[in-house]
């Protein structure tokens, strides 16, 4: 991430000519960033004494040149060595895209600095160069706009980068404030129409959760009704139709048997009603005497004591004789 369009937007840029006289003359740039360009807005000779007066808001970037600013190559490694190991004596500034070593004693700058901190004004970066034209002042401020602002060299503990993650804070604290201000005005556009869909959501979940108790309640009642239906009978059901079945015969077709059958048909979340202790024999012949023989030979049964034919009739469709049969168990 290149955090320069955020901070660098616009920037004053103070150069410092140091000359053999230990007179210095001071020029303040004005600079604005447009894009990937650095375009000088204004530019004017300022007296130091005045910095305090001038009221500077934008970040400040100092340079050093003229008398006492020495510049090097990068290779030149034994003066590039000797240099960077005094950090007491000496400051510097390394031009990776140049190949450039410039530094100079730090006896000949703090005067400067001096001034600047009594005014209040804290540079957010130092360079240092022989010379200072104005083609090369918008370089200088480019390459520290690539080469110096990014998260990984910002979080180096100096104090110029302690002083530009704070001007980067407060660059994004008013885009963060509108972007919570808008989160508040959506929250209190939508917070409504979420209340009433957390609403009708818990009543419907309260609806169905009051559905499933009651058909549970049901299912556990008809399981009861069930258990209770088989302790009732002293008879076990497959024993009762295997012998009804050994008195069949062949001329009768069976139609139905039913142990305690429904006195109606089940209704959703009402429990079933049987004609306890009947059992109900239903079916159809071609010969009516087979009714007869059918009722002679279940009388033989010690559970069929009470019964009765409770109906026989001809279908006029099918010609067949169709009958039933009650037994009181």
């Amino acid at each position: 991430m290149n955090p320069a369009g955020y901070i660098l937007n616009r920037l004053i840029l103070l150069v410092i000519h140091n000359e053999a006289s230990d007179r210095s003359s001071w020029m303040l740039y004005r600079l604005r960033r447009k894009r990937d360009k650095v375009l000088v807005e204004q530019k004017e000779t300022i007296d130091p004494d005045k910095l305090a007066s001038m009221k500077l808001h934008e970040p400040v970037l100092l340079r050093f040149s003229g008398y006492g600013i020495v510049s090097k190559t990068l290779s030149a490694s034994e003066i590039v060595a000797r240099v960077t190991a005094d950090p007491q004596t000496f400051v510097w500034t390394e031009e990776v895209s140049t190949d450039r070593f410039v530094f100079a004693r730090r006896e000949q700058i703090a005067p400067a600095l001096e001034k600047l901190s009594s005014a209040g004004i804290l540079p957010v970066g130092i360079e240092y160069a022989v010379e200072s034209d104005e083609t090369e002042i918008v370089r200088s401020v480019e390459r520290f706009g690539t080469e110096r602002l990014h998260i990984r060299k910002l979080l180096h503990p100096t104090p110029e980068n302690a002083r530009l993650l704070t001007l980067f804070c407060r660059r994004l604290r008013l885009p963060l404030l509108g972007a919570v201000l808008l989160l508040l005005i959506v929250n209190t556009l939508v917070y409504g129409s979420f209340q009433d869909r957390c609403a009708v959501l818990q009543e419907t979940i309260a609806l169905q959760r009051e559905k499933q108790g009651t058909m549970r309640d049901f299912s556990e009642r008809r399981r009861q009704l069930v258990e209770t239906f088989d302790r009732r009978l002293p008879f076990r059901h497959a024993i009762l139709a295997d012998r009804i079945a050994s008195h069949v015969p062949p001329a009768v077709t069976l139609t139905s048997l039913a142990v305690q059958p429904l006195v109606r048909a089940i209704e959703t979340e009402k429990d079933p009603v049987l004609m306890s202790g009947i059992l109900s024999i239903k079916g159809s012949t071609a010969d009516p005497s087979a009714v007869s023989q059918m009722i002679a030979g279940l009388k033989t049964e010690p559970f069929a004591e009470v019964m009765t034919l409770t109906r026989m009739e001809q279908n006029r469709e099918s010609g067949m004789t169709e009958f039933e049969i009650t037994i009181e168990l």
